[in-house]
């Protein structure tokens, strides 16, 4: 909502710092923000987005922001109990105060406090000065206090702007909302008090009585003068007895608009930002977004640098075969669709800050690869690339082998800050370096050396080196050459599925029609909800869309199943109908033309606990254990004369949990080779092996996954049907039975809150700075995370380790099997048929015998379930 200037004058916009400070605190978010380094940063983020929205939208000509004073106001020396019963500020919020003073500093904004007054002293003042002075006034607050100062009956104007209502106040809105004009709201506030800054009023009065007593009489000292004209006795006595008490309330909720500063024009004057120094400050809260606006405009790289274009390709072969201390920092650059489809574009090599060499590879290319081969393809020359596997399938474009990689700040970067979204060369150059990209292959390789000499410290010291050296680092080839393999698809079972899914998702709708009694759009969730809430009259939820429609969510759908038919259909419809969209005819187009088969790509750095995703299309989407996804899997198919063979760790994440937390029953279950829902369901739902059927072991398995994904009792009653209570009952059993379990959450906890991040058994770090948060929905969910990421991460972990090891042992056996898929805990294989058998069992045994780093031993065996077969879906 712009303002409007009301005339001729100049606007002044006095903004009350900490009204805007607690509302951004307080703003309800998905999750807490914080900084790299983990500093709280939710206040100044949203702090500095409001601040930008009311600058952009408003445009004011001159701009303070009033922040209070620090230490006692003349308020607190009359009245000692004034704003005593408000809560301290609280820590996370304290810390972040300075970084909204260095905000407004750097947007070059006057900041303004008086000591011994409060802000809206200070803004009074203010107000007052510069309307005599001529200037309109907006003060942008949500205190109501501030409602005193409207004056808008003459010009200039002086006016209340709240951005939580997103309106202005001017005298008649004023009076619309406390009864009187804004000269009399400090007549009213003396007689009915204010609770939130413990203005005491008069007792017995209230706002109805203040109100007719002020529209009466003018002020509360003409009111006392006629106490004894005032007909209800409870009014009358207040007046008449607590005169001295209205007095000071008076006293406290009038502004003091004659504070001794000067209006001082030149220094309110809005200017432009200094951007540097709010890079600075961007750069280090993490706002990676806010920074790149921040960073010099420019396309030239700094004046310091020394890039020079080589002139022949034997120039290039001497300048690789100088002898270095340091990994020798190189950008590869392709155009094109990985990972087949990529034309080497660019490539540059920076033996150190500031200095770079390229060259022009659309004249004698291939002189220039064979130049570069020899270096590129020594596993002894040592390089620092940005995203390992994007280079090599950039590289394998040309028929080189990338060999001899150190560092790889892409991972560095994923490492450090794994929940952070983008790790590509431009965003952790801004993050890292406060820089922009020219876009010169030079000047990235330049950058890429320089952010390998930043990182790599922060990864040792944050003990990151050992995941990044044995995990993630060698994991990059193995990826690459999976996406290279790729998996056959078979479009003509794709094409018989997609008409079997419109004649299924007819018949659904058809049924769903009949069901409702009437015709409607089943894409519609307010028409799907005007069925349900309104015609059908099922119970709404409490839960409602930004449209204040009642939500008709899977989960909602889900609860109300029980009660109708109609919305469990509703949930078959919108499972076909996605995977009909999704994949069924989705996937045929993404078939290479070459191959035939399907090349997914998988995200190293897409997860914030360690799990790999793929995308394009991502499969880790796909239903595991049910018919529909079964039916899709089908179509994923092996070569002629081949067969895909599947390893699945069985219950890996419960048996890592036994691992960590050394419950003797879990041990005990998982050394013995007993089945662990079986168990659970003998000891927490109190059925004897014997007598358990598959309900028992459906419940017991959802306890036991329940339990490591930190399920309330209220998320379990939901997954298993059942009340609340019962739910609490069987976390109470669990927690009885399986004692050690407990001690190791509340330790993980403790340690948690202490370090403000988990960690997997191998060292992956994973940040939670929302563990210590005042809000209960963002502390719930951190402390779930905490529960859980330790144990997918560290399943993850080996996982990738078992990756790595058959990567190496499958060739080194003779076999001509590879690994072309990866999705949760399951590994793809595709083998000759002649050595399905041989593959499976090395497969089984490696993964079973998985090597860990630091010669670490699990106190439990791993179990890998194998399955070989035609297709995807016949592996289990």
């Amino acid at each position: 909502m712009a303002a409007r200037s009301s005339g001729p004058h100049k606007r002044l916009y006095l903004i009350d710092a900490m009204s805007y400070i607690f509302r951004a605190y307080h703003a309800p978010t998905p999750q807490r923000f914080a900084s790299p380094t983990g500093v709280p940063t939710q206040a100044v983020f949203l702090f500095t987005n409001m601040l930008r929205k009311l600058l952009r939208e408003h445009a004011p000509d001159y701009v303070a922001v009033v922040f209070e004073s620090k230490g006692p106001t003349v308020r607190d020396q009359l009245f000692k109990e004034y704003k005593a019963q408000r809560p301290p500020t609280p820590d996370d919020l304290k810390a972040q105060i300075p970084y909204i003073f260095r905000l407004c500093q750097g947007m070059r904004l006057a900041v303004l406090q008086h000591e011994g007054y409060e802000a809206d002293d200070v803004i009074g003042t203010l107000a007052c000065r510069a309307a005599a002075a001529g200037l309109e006034v907006v003060i942008v607050t949500s205190d109501k206090d501030m409602l005193q100062l409207v004056r808008t009956q003459e010009a200039p104007p002086v006016r209340v702007f709240s951005p939580t209502k997103e309106k202005f106040f001017d005298e008649a809105e004023v009076e619309n909302y406390f009864g009187v004009p804004p000269e009399k709201v400090v007549d009213l506030v003396a007689l009915m008090g204010d609770a939130i800054d413990n203005i005491p009023g008069a007792k017995g009065i209230g706002e109805k009585g203040a109100r007719e007593l002020i529209t009466a009489y003018g002020s509360v000292e003409a009111a006392m003068a006629h106490a004894a004209e005032v007909k209800k006795k409870n009014y009358r006595e207040a007046l008449q007895t607590q005169q001295e008490q209205i007095r000071l309330s008076k006293q406290l909720a009038q502004l003091h608009t004659d504070l001794p500063m000067p209006l001082e024009l030149d220094r309110l004057a809005l200017r432009e930002p200094d951007s540097p120094a709010l890079a600075a400050l961007f750069a280090e809260l993490g706002f990676t977004s806010l920074l790149k606006e921040h960073l010099p405009a420019t396309t030239a790289p700094p004046a310091d640098v020394r890039y020079r274009e080589l002139q022949a390709p034997e120039e290039l072969r001497r300048f690789l075969a100088e002898p270095r201390a340091v990994p020798l920092a190189c950008w590869v650059e392709a155009a094109g669709e990985p990972p087949l489809d990529l034309t080497l574009t660019g490539l540059a090599f920076s033996p150190q800050a500031g200095e770079a060499v390229t060259m022009a590879l659309g004249g004698d290319r291939d002189a220039w690869l064979a130049a570069a081969r020899d270096f590129l393809e020594d596993a002894k020359s040592l390089k620092a690339v940005h995203d390992e596997k994007a280079a090599r399938q950039a590289l394998a474009g040309a028929g080189i082998e990338l060999r001899g990689v150190v560092h790889d700040t892409a991972l560095y970067s994923y490492l450090l800050q794994p929940t952070t979204a983008k790790h590509d060369l431009e965003d952790v150059v801004a993050r890292r370096l406060g820089l922009p990209l020219s876009g010169s292959v030079a000047e990235k390789a330049d950058f890429v050396g320089r952010l390998a000499g930043v990182l790599r410290p922060d990864v040792e010291t944050q003990g990151l080196a050992g995941v990044y050296e044995t995990i993630e680092q060698p994991l990059s080839a193995v990826l690459a050459a999976m996406e290279r393999a790729g998996v056959r698809l078979d479009p003509q079972a794709l094409a018989v599925m997609s008409t079997g899914f419109d004649e299924e998702i007819a018949r659904l709708t058809a049924c769903i029609y009949e069901l409702a009694g009437t015709d409607f759009n089943l894409n519609s969730p307010k028409q799907l909800s005007e069925i349900l809430f309104e015609k059908l009259q099922l119970p709404p939820p409490r839960k409602r869309g930004k449209t204040q429609v009642a939500s008709t969510a899977a989960d909602v759908l889900e609860e109300l199943a029980g009660a109708h038919e109609l919305p469990a259909r509703v949930l078959e419809y919108r499972e076909l109908a996605k995977l009909k969209s999704t994949y069924i005819d989705v996937l045929p187009a993404k078939i290479h033309p070459r191959t035939g088969r399907l090349h997914t790509e998988f995200n190293q750095t897409g997860t914030a606990t360690g799990r790999l995703s793929s995308s394009d299309p991502n499969l880790q989407n796909i239903p595991i254990r049910t018919e529909m996804g079964n039916r899709i899997r089908a179509a994923f198919v092996a070569d002629p004369g081949w067969a895909l063979v599947g390893a699945d760790y069985s219950q890996i994440e419960l048996r890592v949990l036994a691992h960590l937390s050394e419950d003797a029953v879990l041990l005990e279950a998982f050394r013995r080779g007993e089945d662990i829902h079986a168990r659970t369901a003998e000891e927490v739902l109190g059925v004897p092996p014997l007598m358990q059927n598959a309900e028992h072991r459906r419940l017991a398995k959802m306890i036991n996954f329940g339990i490591i994904y930190g399920l309330t009792a209220y998320g379990l009653a939901t997954r298993l049907g059942i009340e609340p209570r019962e739910a609490q009952d069987y976390i109470d059993a669990y927690f009885r039975r399986y004692a050690g379990v407990a001690a190791f959450r509340e330790r993980l906890l403790e340690e948690t809150r202490r370090a403000g991040a988990t960690r997997t058994l191998f060292g992956r770090l994973r940040p939670i700075p929302e563990i210590d948060s005042r809000n209960s929905n963002q502390r719930n969910f951190a402390e779930r995370t905490a529960l859980n990421s330790p144990l997918q991460g560290t399943a993850a972990d080996l996982i990738k380790l078992a990756m790595i090891q058959l990567h190496e042992r499958l060739p080194k056996a003779g076999l001509r099997a590879r690994m072309i898929l990866q999705v949760h805990d399951e590994l793809v294989f595709e083998a000759p048929e002649a050595e399905v058998e041989r593959a499976r069992a090395l497969v089984k045994e490696a993964m079973e015998n998985v090597q860990l780093p630091g010669g670490l031993r699990l106190k439990v065996p791993l179990v890998v379930e194998t399955g070989a077969g035609p297709n995807w879906a016949a592996l289990k």
